[in-house]
């Protein structure tokens, strides 16, 4: 058995996430590609795409730059 690990994922503002209609729930299988970060000593990913089904999410453009800066 593989070791389990947990790493926040970091995705957008609130505001960002209800105007866009994204909405993630416990539970929900997601596939997310971004950047791993290591802030004030712990590790964390920042998210750039979120997939949920058939549905992907674009949170940041190909330099990491947040879309809603």
């Amino acid at each position: 058995m593989a070791d389990e690990e947990t790493i926040p994922v970091h995705l957008a503002p609130t505001w960002y996430m209800e105007n866009h209609d994204i909405e993630i729930n416990p539970n929900d299988t997601v596939n997310i590609k971004g950047y791993r970060i290591n802030f004030n000593g712990e590790r964390g990913i920042v998210a750039a795409h979120v997939s949920r089904g058939a549905s992907t999410f674009k949170l940041r453009g190909e330099s990491g730059v947040s879309l809603w800066i």
